[in-house]
């Protein structure tokens, strides 16, 4: 159940201090007309400030002070497990499988125990028992089931037990991501950058792979370590057998986990697409849902299901974005293009059935200039034109293939029938029912979303947005209305700013963020968001290249007031961003994925370093 807050931050000038404000619960309350309204309850942090030091650089860092209506708790981050940790001496946290339960190996012939876990939700059962599910995003990825205690005075939590979730039936996961709550209880979540199927039907043998489809071949068994060469063959792959076991149709679709006393049961939902997902979100009406893409040239999708709590068959919309204004982050009009009906099991059993990309589409590279040979970006006069993540392609769908095609190849299909496929990263979503809009993530405006698209990032396509460049990106409202046609009361009809980052030079030896390259005082490339219903305040998480420590903020929409809330150690992801109520307590998720990662720049101290942290700002008595 999501944790109710009122949130009430405001700052004075650069320096994060914290000042006290007022608001009033939106919800209504049953009460004698002749008793006084009792008087709104406060929450408010200490802002904990930008990293400064070496030391401060290399560890998680949090708000360790909190006000409840002016009486002050101490409060931290809890790390509840840590990546290679094993609470029962059994499972260890982060350990990748294969398909038959067995660890898989690195280059070094050891265990592999990725670093880079994201989502992370708590449960209570019915029974009572507390669980927390985390992804790690790897592929193949993995799903892990850890038992947690709490203690009743003080509502520290403690990892027990972890598991990692035999995922045989689904074919395994590949790089699952950002997670919300249904309303329901459960938890739903998406793969990104599922592999391309023309590429894939297209392979020779495996040169011509992508890296993340060569790392999954390990999930059955294939030691694609046995050269320090990526491109040998691997010395125990037969690539009859590899084009058997793997179809990337499997992967790239929402997925949603029922946690139960004795069970985890996992499955997925192909009705709702399949494209590079970084959040699927379901609102309270249980039927409206939104499904971010998280990749360049992305489209934004709504879902509506057939029935309430039941995501199995419902219609899928693909934005349509008319340009109003260039200023900032820019405004837009929104429309929304049906791509059809589906359900589960009809995409399911096609899947099943080994459909190939070549079933779906007809296709070409398009036209190309007699005299030199360069391409003119338009198509034979029987295909369309489209410019989506796999870039410039002539596409037409073939007869009787148009229910298959939107689900399995949906960015394609989408800008096939004229969806604005020009986003740079769609991230995090989440429904604000106080000012009936939705909060959109956009990690930067880049590529697809320029005024003059570099190399050649609109090239045969409508080029709907047309804004000036900025790295460090953009949060946007989106305004909620209902629509008929669509089915359902919570549509987006409009776009604006709400919170954007901004790009900044900062002089070498003369400050402390001369390795940065967005305002420190601002959000820098937003990845995971989550509003608070009813108390104005939008928690925002980075996922930065531009700094060197991500930070998590409190953004009071009302007040406009931001302010940092937790920092990551060097080069870490911030994500996992949830509120959640258990028993007598509450708790923010908070979690540090891959500390001293991919970026470069800085080297850990010891081993340990690198490992991942799973864990809560909190605990906060239950608001």
């Amino acid at each position: 159940m999501p944790l109710t807050l009122i949130l009430l931050l405001s700052c004075q000038g650069d320096t994060g201090n914290i000042t006290l404000g007022t608001t009033t619960d939106s919800r209504s309350r049953d009460s004698p007309a002749d008793t006084e309204p009792a008087p709104p309850r406060t929450l408010r942090f200490a802002d904990v400030g930008y990293p400064a030091s070496e030391e401060e650089r290399r560890v998680p860092r949090a708000s360790t002070q909190a006000w409840l209506d002016d009486e002050p708790i101490a409060i931290s981050y809890q790390t509840l497990l840590r990546t290679r940790q094993s609470p029962d001496g059994d499972g260890v946290f982060g350990r990748l499988h294969d398909i038959t339960g067995a660890p898989i190996l690195n280059s070094l012939g050891v265990e592999d125990v990725s670093p880079s876990i994201d989502a992370s939700s708590l449960h209570e059962t019915a029974s009572g028992a507390l669980v927390m599910l985390t992804h790690v995003e790897t592929s193949p990825g993995a799903l892990y089931r850890t038992d947690l205690t709490q203690d009743p005075t003080t509502g520290q939590l403690t990892a027990t037990a972890t598991t990692n979730l035999d995922l045989a039936h689904l074919n395994g996961l590949s790089l699952p991501c950002a997670s919300s709550i249904t309303p329901w209880g459960t938890h739903l979540a998406g793969e990104e950058y599922p592999p391309d199927a023309r590429r894939w039907q297209n392979a020779i043998n495996w040169t011509d792979l992508p890296a993340n489809t060569k790392n999954f071949a390990r999930y059955w068994g294939h030691d694609v370590y046995t050269d320090v060469d990526e491109d040998r063959i691997p010395d125990n792959l037969v690539w009859a057998d590899l084009r058997a076991e793997f179809d990337p149709y499997r992967y790239g679709t929402p997925f949603e986990a029922t946690v139960t006393d004795d069970d985890t049961v996992v499955v997925r939902h192909p009705s709702m697409g399949r494209t590079s997902v970084e959040l699927a979100l379901v609102l309270p009406d249980q039927r409206t849902a939104f499904i971010t893409d998280d990749e360049s040239n992305a489209v934004l999708y709504l879902y509506v299901a057939d029935t309430a709590g039941d995501l199995s068959a419902g219609t899928l919309y693909a934005m349509v974005w008319t340009q109003t204004s260039d200023d900032g982050a820019g405004e837009a009009d929104l429309t929304w293009i049906s791509l059809g009906h589906a359900t589960d099991a009809e995409i399911t059993a096609a899947v099943d059935g080994g459909v190939t990309f070549s079933d779906l589409f007809d296709v070409s590279l398009g036209l190309f200039d007699p005299k030199t040979g360069e391409a003119l970006y338009t198509c034979p006069r029987t295909l369309t034109a489209v410019h989506t993540s796999t870039g410039f392609e002539c596409l037409r769908v073939k007869d009787g293939m148009a229910v298959l095609a939107s689900r399995l190849e949906t960015d394609r299909y989408a800008a096939m029938l004229g969806a604005t496929a020009e986003l740079r990263k769609a991230e995090g979503i989440t429904y604000d029912p106080d000012h009936e809009r939705v909060y959109l993530a956009i990690s930067e405006i880049d590529e697809g979303m320029e005024s003059h698209a570099a190399a050649g990032w609109d090239d045969g396509g409508p080029d709907h947005v047309r804004l000036q460049e900025n790295i460090c990106g953009v949060v946007y409202a989106l305004d909620l209305a209902p629509d008929a046609l669509v089915g359902s009361d919570h549509v987006p009809v409009h776009a604006s700013e709400l919170l954007s980052g901004k790009p900044r030079e900062f002089r070498p030896h003369l400050s402390p963020y001369a390795r940065d390259d967005c305002d420190a005082t601002r959000i820098a490339n937003p990845d995971n968001i989550h509003y608070l219903p009813g108390y104005g305040v939008l928690f925002v998480a980075e996922d930065t290249r531009e700094q060197q420590n991500d930070s998590v903020w409190a953004y009071d929409v009302n007040d406009e007031v931001l302010t940092r809330i937790f920092t990551t150690p060097y080069e870490a992801e911030a994500t996992g961003i949830y509120t959640y109520t258990l028993g007598d307590w509450s708790y923010l998720k908070v979690v540090v994925h891959d500390p001293y990662g991919v970026r470069g720049g800085q080297d850990p101290e010891t081993p340990d370093d690198i490992e991942g942290y799973d864990g809560v700002i909190g605990p906060l008595p239950a608001l």
